[in-house]
């Protein structure tokens, strides 16, 4: 097999794994793979069809580079665009130094934030690699504070309502009312006579 037939058997190998999802986003309400879950099936995959994957990271861009082990002048790579955020500082002895930073996790070291960058950039790069599928996490938290409407209700006209009660009772209310028929009953009278119906 050349590499690109062991990336193509290596994506139907993880489907057929049927590896479970079991990070859970509470704000949007979707399940996502972790790295965890992703790398221990890839990596045996990996071993049986002799490829590695190798990542790495520069100032601006992301890759996984299949190599074929078999002859590693073979190989596939597929890449991802990022951009840090660089903050310069200026301390109080007029001194500049800059920040770069990626995740920005509350109460973490700018290491951890670059360590969190480079986890989703790898998850992110594995899963275009082996065509590993997700909810789409973009239509997940688009406006998440737009909740879609429940259906609406069809409204039932006033004889329908009545329809669904005994006909004995509608004829004892429509004689103590003095109505012939539902179809009778003013507006303004409906609710009266839908609370007496109720009580008979």
């Amino acid at each position: 097999m050349n590499i690109y037939e062991k990336i193509a058997e290596a994506r139907i190998r993880f489907a057929q794994k049927n590896v479970k999802k079991t990070g859970k986003n509470t704000f949007a309400g979707y399940n996502y793979f972790q790295l965890e879950e992703i790398l221990p099936a890839i990596n045996a995959i990996a071993m049986e069809l002799k490829f590695l994957p190798v990542f790495s990271t520069s100032s601006d861009v992301a890759t996984l580079t299949i190599v074929d082990c078999e002859k590693p002048s073979d190989n596939v790579t597929f890449s991802c665009a990022y951009v840090r955020t660089i903050t310069k500082k200026v301390g109080k002895d007029g001194t500049e130094s800059t920040d770069s930073q990626g995740a920005s996790l509350k109460g973490c070291h700018p290491v951890q934030n670059e360590g969190a960058t480079i986890t989703y950039l790898k998850r992110y790069l594995y899963l275009n690699a082996f065509e590993i599928s997700e909810a789409d996490v973009l239509d997940a938290t688009m406006n998440p504070n737009v909740q879609n409407p429940a259906p609406k209700k069809e409204k039932k006209s006033f004889s329908e309502v009545i329809g669904s009660f005994p006909k004995d009772k509608v004829n004892t209310a429509l004689g103590t009312f003095g109505y012939e028929s539902v179809d009778d009953i003013p507006k303004e009278k409906q609710a009266q006579f839908y609370n007496r119906l109720k009580d008979i």
